[in-house]
């Protein structure tokens, strides 16, 4: 989300390269055209929190604690719903022919066939535009209760629905573009399944069109005076000290996940950034393979440890996380603030050159560390 947060044009831009490959123009045998969007950064939005925040005041000697209602105001809650298509079938025909020419029992095997022959390029690229999307809606949420709904910042919404309308645009030009060459796609099938072809299983393209959906919808978080008048006053109160109790449950849950990612990342760092590069090296061989099948000598420095071009990125991300859901907190600020001070302008390069400043990161990151670790969450 880091690169999301610093330049998202950027990013939906490899997004759609990993998705899609080179964009080309939307004729009848083509992918959709992709046009990239103006997006605000995010770093703007969490700009815009800290300057509405009101400090929670935390007596000396106690560990922190989350204002619920005011977290409960603050957040939304965002379900994401895509609907695709699939092209995947069980042959009970060819099912049966199996078991039978092999003496086995009627449930011993399954034979799945693709109704393209598992060579359909549009529906594939609608697939991995999919789970891109999916992937992209969650990073930039958390965890809200059970199965689909996720929570999102109030704040965060406009972003938010910029980058989902924008994949909703695209999931459309995607649909549009299978639908364009389907019936050459049915006429293909019949080559290439032979006798498993069977043209009943086929919808017709504006059928299979209408099998393709987005959608992304927000709701206020529940609140516990929401029931209606005419229930008796016993059931209300039921009613309402359980919404509160789930409630706090599932912020509770949420916060949980927002702070095991910053520990998770933040722990990460700390241990790949502990090492001493003395200069020494010694050689060792490679797994076998098929070129080298007694491996390959190759050579390694002692004791250096290996990390990501996406360490920093991911610390940042964490504490950007955190910011988000948790602004008026002092503790937080303060961890966001050193986190960003220690590894803003720090890139992978400069910590793997640098035994000084990995010394210094480490440190930085590890007094963040025992500073959350006080939450009571």
């Amino acid at each position: 989300m880091n690169k999301l947060n610093e330049n998202i044009d950027e990013e939906i831009e490899l997004m759609m390269a990993r998705s899609f490959g080179t964009a080309v123009s939307n004729d009848a045998n083509s992918k959709p055209q992709i046009e990239m969007p103006s997006m605000a950064k995010w770093r703007t939005t969490v700009n815009k929190l800290k300057e509405n925040i009101t400090a929670v005041s935390n007596p000396a000697n106690s560990k922190p604690q989350i204002d619920m209602p005011s977290m409960a105001s603050s957040t939304m809650v965002t379900t994401l719903n895509i609907g695709v298509w699939s092209d995947e079938r069980n042959d009970r025909a060819a099912t049966a022919q199996v078991t039978v020419s092999n003496n086995a029992s009627d449930k011993a095997a399954r034979v799945q066939k693709f109704l393209f022959g598992g060579n359909c390029a549009e529906l594939e690229a609608i697939k991995a535009f999919t789970s891109e999307a999916r992937r992209v809606h969650k990073s930039l949420t958390v965890p809200w209760g059970d199965g689909g709904p996720r929570a999102l910042a109030n704040l965060a919404m406009p972003n938010h629905v910029k980058v989902m309308s924008f994949y909703e645009q695209e999931h459309a030009k995607a649909v549009d573009a299978l639908v364009a060459v389907w019936n050459d796609l049915v006429i293909d099938a019949q080559v290439s399944l032979g006798d498993m072809y069977d043209p009943s299983e086929y919808p017709t393209s504006e059928e299979v069109r209408n099998r393709f959906y987005f959608r992304c919808g927000y709701e206020p978080m529940p609140q516990s005076g929401n029931f209606l008048a005419d229930i008796a006053d016993e059931n209300v109160r039921v009613a309402v000290e359980s919404c509160d109790r789930m409630n706090e449950f599932r912020i509770q849950n949420m916060l949980r996940d927002v702070f095991n990612n910053v520990f998770k990342m933040l722990g990460n760092m700390s241990e790949r950034l502990d090492y001493t590069d003395t200069g020494e090296t010694e050689e060792y061989r490679t797994k076998p393979s098929k070129t080298n099948p007694n491996g390959k000598v190759m050579t390694r420095k002692v004791g250096v440890k290996k990390f990501h071009d996406t360490l920093v990125s991911n610390a940042l991300d964490a504490a950007d996380l955190m910011a988000l859901y948790i602004p008026n907190d002092p503790v937080v600020r303060d961890a966001k603030r050193k986190l960003d001070e220690t590894l803003r302008n720090v890139t992978e390069d400069d910590l793997r050159g640098d035994g000084d400043l990995r010394k210094d990161v480490k440190r930085n990151v590890d007094d963040v560390l025992a500073s959350l670790e006080t939450f009571d969450i």
